[in-house]
């Protein structure tokens, strides 16, 4: 079947040239679009070279790092011409480029803030002697050691201009746009009403505790280090101000005093509020409204502004900074929507990782879509946290993944609706709550309490929970820390089957940490441990599965804690009709870290119905030690018919969706539902189908691929058709085939 370029394709007819009666049914959907919120801020940096006069703070190997990113399909997203023109650009930052070009003749100057990344071990001098090389017209920002990295200023147009010699630059891997970006959206009590609940009928108790098993253990995060990248931290709140080590104040914000305690001030409020939620000492409220680890140690790293704006630039710094002062725990309530696993950001937080720092972030309020997590959360080495609310259920704003690599997001669930915690006096956050009398009044001036729901609230509670475990267990690595969490996790409050453990919604489900410290008390040997994630295949969104001939895959993650090296080998069940193949079967770990494979499963043409479920094993290579088991179920059934979604005319087979369209990944519940009521599905889509990119891999409507369907669905076909495939719809219709046009407004559809 012939394979198409949407870059070289000519379209001549339209569907509308049917000469053949077609019957047509328009279905017109009503759509919730994903509204994302962005500020934009551009402040000009003071030039600053971060020394920490160590020998060496960059371990990670950064060829090595691409290699492990080398399937990534983030770059199907671009025109072919753009992605081929401009290999060493970053997606935004070639975004960027496109849209400069249509205005350069009015706004020649344009300026913007790069991240320029380095081959690994590339001195600080000779980053700055490359860069003299290129001669271009801008200013450093900032050089790092967290990454071989240097931000810098730039004219676009010099980038531009100079692009041929930043290609045969080799010290030189790639360039990305400084991105900007904010806390995550947070709700109030009078603006939201989720699953049922109103502001009226919240509970004012701290029932989040014992949702997370908090409540009335031996420990309270003592010795533990907790770094919150936020908008700062009240030095006035006394649920804060008494704690003791005192709270410790940074700001990364170039235009804020770095050391002073006024400059790290909070004057947003978001991030006094999640970092009491992580350990606070509840004076204010007579210990009501502790924090999950009061005994831990705050570290204040500020890195967005009074409006919630972040650059990437200032959160290198912030993580750089943490690994040199030894913290233990990074807490991230911020990120973006896009699901991209390599960028500066996302190599710096695997670099923390591998210095032993456990990295937490918030999975998003862009749910309940698929694919609607971003960085930082969709980094493979971050624990990813979604929200649920006082019943355990999922809180419906919460973001799920996966990533570009097929990585369940998020990896656990904690509380986010309607949690108190303290309000920053004064703040952009404080006045408007005070505006609607929305806040709770403490026993000490200017130590009061307000209540916000987000994940921005459930990663402190996470981040509390993993320090809880670090005083029990020092040495735990953060693979450690992520697979006793994992552990511990129960079902969400729904209606779900176990099976639905580890999907792109649920994760491992609802934190516990009581249960994570009796699993680790159960351990002969805790701080040696191999996990798997997810524990049950097939998972949302990958599940359709049912019928002989359909074939999917499945990103299967495998974490050690051990210090050393080890080898494991995946063994896999025998099923009569099922072919399994683990790519690879073996995996090699060389310290704590985490690996991947890929499980492939197809059902055979000729499988008999009936149930097959087996056990996935995890084995200590040569060895018949288990570390882990997968569960594996599958229900082979005989479809009634089958169903092909041309999503290639509708621009519906990649993500982001076109503006005019629908992405298949938000159609999912209603194909599930048609496959479960018994149709095979044809569908393509990025991140949804494997090794698909629809700038390469869409086909032409034959003959021969309609024919495979009873029924062909058009998902608003806004672009054209080409005359053979006009006279394929014409012939299938005239043999009995049934077509069905799926459109958003009827204005987008491609018909005369």
């Amino acid at each position: 079947m012939k394979k198409v370029s949407r870059s070289k394709m000519k379209y001549k007819f339209r569907i509308g040239k049917l000469e053949t009666s077609v019957y047509i049914i328009l279905l017109f959907i009503i759509l919730i679009p994903l509204e994302y919120y962005f500020q934009s801020r551009f402040t000009l940096q003071n030039s600053m070279i971060i020394n920490f006069n160590q020998d060496k703070i960059i371990d990670t190997q950064i060829t090595q790092i691409l290699d492990k990113y080398k399937n990534n399909k983030l770059q199907s997203n671009l025109e072919p011409n753009y992605y081929k023109k401009y290999p060493k650009f970053g997606i935004s930052l070639i975004q960027e480029i496109k849209a400069y070009e249509k205005i350069k003749n009015i706004h020649s100057n344009k300026e913007i803030n790069v991240i320029i990344i380095f081959k690994e071990q590339i001195s600080q001098e000779s980053r700055i002697d490359i860069i003299n090389k290129l001669d271009l017209d801008g200013s450093i920002k900032r050089i790092f050691n967290v990454i071989p990295a240097v931000s810098y200023r730039v004219k676009l147009k010099e980038l531009i201009s100079k692009y041929s010699l930043i290609e045969s630059e080799l010290e030189i891997i790639k360039i990305f746009k400084d991105e900007v970006r904010n806390i995550y959206n947070y709700f109030n009590i009078s603006s939201i009403q989720e699953n049922g609940l109103s502001a009226s009928s919240l509970d004012l108790n701290n029932w989040w505790l014992n949702q997370i098993g908090a409540n009335n253990i031996d420990a309270n995060g003592t010795g533990v280090k907790i770094a919150i990248l936020d908008t700062g931290i009240s030095s006035i709140h006394t649920d804060l101000s008494s704690k003791n080590p005192p709270v410790v104040h940074h700001s990364f914000i170039s235009d804020e005093d770095e050391n002073s305690t006024y400059g790290a001030n909070d004057l947003n409020g978001h991030g006094t509020h999640v970092s009491s939620i992580a350990a606070g000492l509840g004076i204010s409220s007579d210990g009501k409204y502790r924090g999950v680890a009061p005994g831990a140690t705050l570290y204040n790293l500020k890195v967005a502004n009074v409006s919630g704006s972040i650059e990437t630039s200032d959160v290198l710094a912030a993580i750089e900074w943490s690994i040199k002062n030894n913290i233990n725990i990074i807490s991230m309530s911020f990120g973006d929507v896009y699901p991209e696993t390599y960028n500066p950001e996302t190599l710096a937080l695997q670099n923390a990782t591998e210095h032993g720092i456990v990295c937490i972030a918030a999975a998003g309020n862009s749910g309940p879509y698929f694919v609607s997590s971003g960085s930082p959360a969709v980094g493979i080495n971050v624990i990813s946290v979604g929200a649920t609310d006082k019943y355990k259920r999922i809180a419906s704003f919460s973001s799920a993944g996966p990533n570009d690599m097929f990585h369940v997001i998020p990896d656990v669930l904690a509380p986010g609706y309607g949690i108190i915690g303290a309000e920053e006096v004064g703040s952009l956050l404080s006045n408007y709550l005070r505006y609607t009398n929305s806040f709770i009044s403490g026993k000490y001036y200017f130590s009061n309490y307000i209540f916000l729901s987000g994940t921005s609230m459930a990663c402190p509670m996470v981040s509390g929970a993993a320090a809880l475990l670090l005083e029990k267990y020092p040495n735990l690595t953060p693979e450690g820390v992520r697979i006793a969490l994992y552990k511990g996790s129960y079902q969400p409050n729904e209606t779900l089957e176990p099976k639905d453990l580890g999907d792109n919604r649920v994760g491992a489900g609802i934190i516990n940490v009581s249960n994570s410290l009796e699993w680790l008390n159960s351990q002969s040997n805790p701080y040696e441990l191999i996990g798997v994630f997810p524990k049950y295949v097939p998972y949302a969104p990958y599940d359709l599965l049912s019928y002989p001939g359909e074939e999917q895959y499945f990103n299967i993650s495998v974490y050690s804690s051990l210090n050393n090296s080890q080898n494991v080998q995946i063994d896999l069940p025998n099923l009569d009709g099922i072919e399994l193949q683990a790519i690879p079967s073996t995996l090699s770990f060389s310290n704590h870290s985490v690996q991947f494979f890929t499980l492939r499963v197809k059902i055979l043409e000729n499988a008999t119905i009936g149930s097959r479920n087996g056990l996935i094993y995890i084995n200590k290579t040569g060895s018949s030690e288990i570390y882990d088991i997968i569960n594996f179920s599958i229900n082979v059934k005989y479809p009634k018919g089958t169903i092909l979604f041309d999503s290639f005319h509708g621009l519906n087979d990649w993500f982001p969706t076109w503006p005019t369209g629908l992405n298949q990944f938000d159609s999912y519940q209603a194909m599930k539902d048609i496959h479960d009521y018994g149709y095979k599905l044809y569908y393509k889509s990025q991140f949804w189908t494997y090794n698909y990119n629809p700038y390469y891999n869409a086909e032409l409507l034959s003959l021969d691929k309609l024919q495979l369907a009873d029924v062909v669905v058009l998902q608003t076909p806004i672009l054209p058709y080409t005359e053979m495939e006009i006279n394929a719809l014409k012939e299938y219709v005239s043999k009995g085939g049934s077509i069905l046009i799926l459109g958003t407004r009827y204005q987008d559809l491609c018909l005369d």
